[in-house]
């Protein structure tokens, strides 16, 4: 399932029933339960995201002790008081306070038995044979040494599926049994989904999405690149280490001393930006985003070219299409992603913008920002096409020169003013 449908099937699931996401490390299980899943949940339950109280656990770092609690002696006998982060029953709340108040023990209120949770195990195939007994109980019966978890509390589950990859313990069949397990693939557009809110919100550098969006075979390492890594004890790329060094890099940004836009335009050198690089996706793929940076990012983002098509700006597209073409090739490609977050009806700045853009780019380069614009959003191209001028712009592209040179004759002609930006309904 990718994020969309787990989200649907979340919407739905019996709230007994333990979902277990089955994924590669670092493809964001956790930051999806913690986020996309809590929404969800809060929206199916009628409250806001913040009421939904996310319990992140790492299975692997539990004793049996954690999760059963201490032990406590009333009238000769001895009773678990559960982990003060477990949300506990109504019922199994109210027996126990009965006991805690019986020997003396101070009462403390456990976590509000109303509240919407998540109690989230992850790294389950990590977790020791005997904290996986108590788990066993926690997933099949939602208690604990007989504590009961509240109603509205999901418990979910992440694993590394491959055991040939990752140093796990083999899942015991009775034990997948008890839940529901969901390979868990998000697609790209997803990613860049959020990647792109990520650099809205200032939170990450852009060069990450736009360099992903032309090299997706670095997005998710193989089984047999994450082997070759281990053996090798390298350093490997995953989507969170694409997420952290893009959090790096902009930090470098704010700082003053944004090492992509120096590395872009001259004034730094691959190996200032490698040395940042190797730490988060290793020196391999360090040096290959180096080397895109230096030869293909544009500082231009697609932002510049919608909003703010000066003359500077033009000078600068002008340039790019002098000596840097494959960059200008991957600005107009981040210029149709942009271009999809938008509503058909695009504001009037934009439109001319967008004239301008197209009058300073290459023949060629417009023809493929074209046809990719006309193919992801066509309603949005088809309605910025409206003047003798923007027909005379692609047509000059789509036709060859004897064609074009007709056509041309033929609009003239029928008196046509083919610089005229008037579009035709005014």
């Amino acid at each position: 399932m990718n994020i969309e449908e787990l989200s649907s099937f979340m919407e739905i699931v019996p709230t007994h029933h333990t979902v277990m996401l089955t994924a590669n490390h670092g493809v964001g299980k956790s930051k999806v339960v913690a986020t996309v899943i809590r929404d969800v949940l809060a929206k199916r339950h009628g409250v806001k995201p913040e009421d939904v109280d996310v319990i992140d656990k790492r299975a692997s770092q539990l004793d049996p002790g954690d999760l059963t609690g201490g032990i406590f002696l009333v009238g000769g006998q001895t009773f678990n008081a559960p982990p003060y982060w477990l949300p506990v029953h109504q019922s199994s709340a109210a027996w126990l306070e009965d006991r805690l108040k019986a020997a003396g023990r101070e009462w403390v209120p456990f976590k509000d038995n109303t509240k919407v949770s998540i109690l989230f195990l992850d790294e389950v195939n990590r977790a020791r044979p005997e904290t996986l007994q108590c788990i066993f109980e926690l997933i099949l019966d939602r208690s604990l040494h007989g504590i009961k978890i509240p109603d509205t509390c999901y418990v979910m589950a992440a694993v590394n599926g491959d055991r040939d990859t990752y140093d796990v313990q083999e899942q015991d069949p009775a034990f997948t049994d008890r839940v529901v397990m969901i390979p868990f693939e998000p697609t790209f557009d997803e990613l860049y989904k959020h990647l792109d809110i990520a650099v809205g919100l200032e939170l990450i550098h852009e060069v990450i999405p736009m360099y992903l969006r032309s090299r997706n075979d670095k997005i998710d390492p193989s089984p047999k690149l994450i082997k070759e890594a281990r053996d090798r004890g390298d350093k490997l790329f995953s989507r969170r280490s694409w997420y952290r060094f893009g959090e790096c890099l902009s930090n470098y940004a704010k700082a003053g001393n944004d090492i992509v836009a120096n590395l872009a335009t001259g004034k730094g050198t691959l190996k200032d930006l490698i040395a940042v690089g190797a730490g988060y996706i290793g020196t391999g793929d360090a040096s290959a985003f180096a080397k895109y940076v230096a030869d293909e990012f544009s500082v231009l983002t697609p932002k510049d070219i919608l909003n703010n098509y000066t003359d500077a700006i033009s000078v600068r597209v002008k340039k790019m299409a002098k000596t840097n073409a494959s960059g200008l090739a991957g600005l107009q490609r981040n210029l149709v992603e942009e271009l999809k977050k938008l509503s058909d009806k695009l504001p009037e700045k934009i439109q001319k913008n967008l004239v301008r853009f197209a009058e300073d780019i290459p023949r060629e380069v417009r023809s493929g920002f074209w046809m990719a614009w006309h193919g992801e959003k066509r309603a949005q191209a088809d309605g910025w096409y409206t003047s003798p001028h923007r027909r005379l712009l692609i047509v000059e592209t789509m036709m060859p020169p004897d064609a074009y040179n007709k056509w041309v004759t033929a609009q003239q002609e029928k008196g046509i003013d083919l610089s005229s930006d008037k579009p035709d309904n005014k």
